[in-house]
C-alpha cells in the first residue's frame, strides 16, 4: 500500500513538473546590436539583461554561448549572405521557443532601447518592448522590469488571436538631407518602429532582423534601383503578407517621417503617410503614432483618399472640416471607412459637395472639376433691391447662395439679404437665421463684425435683449475697431441708460 502511494507521490510531482516547465519561456538572449559601436555597451546589455532574469521562475535562460552557431547565422542573414528561411523551425534543436534581441541607440543626449521576443521557428514578435532613458543603466532596468513581467499564457493568447491576421515587416528606411546632419536616424527609428508594432498592434509583427537585409536585395540597395527590387517576392515566399518601407527627410528646422505599407502579395501600396517633428528626440512617440495609424490601415479601418481639383488650390472640406488644399495639384487624406461629404471651395468658382463611401484597401481618387460663378442672381437681387422689391430681392440672394455655397462670394448674398429681412421685411426670425449662417461659414473679421451687429439687431427686434447685449459685448470685446463695433456702442449705452 506504501509503496502505490509512494508511486502515486512520484507520478504527480513529475507531472507537475511537466507542467511548470510547460509554463515556462525558454529564452536565450542574443547579443544586442549596437548603432554607437560601443561593442561594450551590447556586452553588458546582455549581462544585465541575462543577471536580472535569471531569477525570473517563469522563465528558463539558456547562455548565448549555447547557442553560438545560430547567432553566427543570424548575423550572416542580416548581411544578405544567408536566406533568411535558413534561421525558422530551430526551436527543438536550440532548446529555446524564443530569442531576446534588442539595439542600442542614441539620438541626441538620449539612450534608445529596444528588446524583443521572437518566436524561434517562425521569428514573429510575442513581445515588444522600447525605452527613451537619460543613462543606458536606467534603459536597461526598465526593459529588464517589463520583461520580468512576461508569462507563457499571454504569449500564447497574443498568438492565438493575431493567428489569421496578416504579417507585417520592416524592410528598409532610408535617409535623405539637405547639408550632412549630425546624426543620421534611419537605422534606430527602424527598431523603434518594429517595437511599437509589435507591442501596439493587433497584427503580427516579424522581426527585421529577419527582413532589413534581404537574399538578392542587397544589389538593389547599394545601386538605388528600388523600383527592380525583388523584396515583394522574398517577403511573400516568407508569408509575410505586407512590407513597410519610408525614409526620413531632415532639413535645418525639420524632420520629416514618410512611410509606405506595401502588399506583398499584389504590389500595391495599401497606405501612404508623412508625419512632421521639429525635436528628433520626438522620433520615439512618432514611431507609436505612425504604429497605430498601420494597424488601423490593414485592418481596414482607415485608408488614404486622393482629391484633384481643377483649378488647383482649392480648398477642401471633409465632413465640414477643413482638410487642407490641392495648392500642389492633388491632396492626400486619410479616412476612416463609412461614407463621408467632401467639399471643395475655390475664389470665383462654386463650391462642390458631394458624400463618397469610402473603402480602405483601395485606391481611392476623386476628381473635381468647380465651375465658374456667374453673378447673374446677385446682380438681378441687387436691382430688385434697389427698385424696393424686397421679397424678389431675397428671393435672387437666395438663388445665388444655393448655387455659389459656402463661398467667398456668397457672403455678400447673406448679408444684404439679412439687412433686408430685419430692417424691411421685419422677419426678424429669418434674420437671425440668415446672420447666424453668415458667422458659421466666413471668418473674415470684418463679415463675422457686421454678421455679429445684425445678430444683434435680429436678437432686440425680437425681444430679446438679453441676448442682444450678450452678442454686442462680445462684438466689442473681440472686433473692437470695426465699423460694427462703433454703431454697437450707440446701442449699448440705451441699455445702460435704462
Amino acid at each position: 500500500m506504501k509503496k502505490i502511494i509512494l508511486t502515486a507521490i512520484i507520478i504527480t510531482a513529475l507531472f507537475s513538473i511537466l507542467i511548470a516547465q510547460e509554463d515556462t519561456i525558454r529564452v536565450s538572449i542574443a547579443p544586442f546590436d549596437n548603432t554607437l559601436a560601443d561593442q561594450q555597451l551590447s556586452l553588458s546589455a546582455t549581462s544585465m539583461l541575462t543577471q536580472s532574469l535569471s531569477n525570473n521562475t517563469k522563465m528558463v535562460l539558456r547562455k548565448p554561448e549555447a547557442i553560438q552557431n545560430y547567432i553566427n547565422l543570424l548575423e550572416k542573414v542580416q548581411l544578405g549572405i544567408e536566406d533568411p528561411n535558413i534561421l525558422k523551425g530551430k526551436g527543438n534543436a536550440l532548446q529555446i521557443d524564443y530569442l531576446m534581441v534588442g539595439t542600442i541607440g542614441k539620438i541626441a543626449d538620449r539612450y534608445e532601447l529596444d528588446a524583443r521576443l521572437v518566436d524561434i521557428n517562425t521569428w514573429q514578435i510575442v513581445s515588444a518592448y522600447g525605452v527613451q532613458a537619460s543613462s543606458f543603466n536606467t534603459g536597461i532596468e526598465n526593459i529588464a522590469a517589463n520583461l520580468s513581467l512576461l508569462n507563457k499564457n499571454s504569449i500564447t493568447q497574443y498568438q492565438e488571436a493575431s493567428k489569421e491576421k496578416p504579417t507585417a515587416g520592416i524592410h528598409e528606411f532610408r535617409e535623405y538631407y539637405e547639408n550632412p546632419p549630425n546624426a543620421l536616424y534611419c537605422a534606430t527609428f527602424m527598431e523603434m518602429l518594429t517595437s511599437a508594432l509589435a507591442n501596439k498592434t493587433t497584427n503580427p509583427t516579424i522581426e527585421n532582423k529577419f527582413t532589413s537585409r534581404l537574399l538578392e536585395e542587397k544589389s538593389f540597395e547599394m545601386t538605388g534601383i528600388i523600383e527592380n527590387s525583388k523584396a515583394d517576392h522574398i517577403f511573400a515566399i516568407q508569408g509575410i503578407t505586407n512590407r513597410i518601407i519610408g525614409d526620413i527627410r531632415v532639413f535645418p528646422d525639420l524632420i520629416t517621417v514618410n512611410y509606405k505599407i506595401v502588399n506583398t502579395g499584389s504590389q500595391s501600396i495599401l497606405f501612404t503617410g508623412s508625419i512632421d517633428v521639429v525635436n528628433p528626440t520626438a522620433l520615439r512617440a512618432v514611431s507609436l503614432h505612425i504604429a497605430k495609424i498601420i494597424d488601423d490601415a490593414l485592418n481596414n479601418k482607415i485608408g488614404n483618399l486622393t482629391i484633384n481639383t481643377t483649378p488647383v488650390d482649392a480648398e477642401i472640406y471633409i465632413d465640414d472640416t477643413f482638410a487642407g488644399t490641392t495648392k500642389n495639384k492633388s491632396l492626400m487624406v486619410v479616412l476612416q471607412r463609412g461614407t463621408h461629404t467632401i467639399t471643395a471651395k475655390a475664389e470665383g468658382f462654386k463650391a462642390f459637395t458631394c458624400q463618397s463611401n469610402f473603402e480602405p484597401r483601395k485606391t481611392t481618387e476623386i476628381i473635381i472639376k468647380l465651375e465658374r460663378i456667374t453673378e447673374r442672381y446677385l446682380q438681378e437681387a441687387f436691382v430688385f433691391e434697389s427698385q424696393g422689391k424686397f421679397d424678389r430681392a431675397v428671393e435672387k440672394y437666395e438663388q445665388f447662395v444655393k448655387e455659389t455655397g459656402n463661398t467667398q462670394e456668397a457672403n455678400v448674398a447673406l448679408y444684404r439679404m439679412g439687412h433686408i429681412l430685419l430692417n424691411n421685411l421685419k422677419d426678424y426670425n429669418k434674420a437671425k437665421d440668415v446672420f447666424t449662417s453668415l458667422l458659421n461659414n466666413y471668418p473674415e473679421a470684418f463679415i463675422r463684425a457686421e454678421g455679429y451687429f445684425g445678430l444683434a439687431q435680429s436678437y432686440l427686434a425680437m425681444g430679446n435683449k438679453e441676448q442682444a447685449k450678450s452678442t454686442i459685448n462680445y462684438l466689442l470685446e473681440y472686433y473692437p475697431e470695426s465699423n460694427a463695433a462703433i454703431e454697437a456702442k450707440a446701442i449699448i449705452k440705451t441699455f445702460e441708460a435704462k
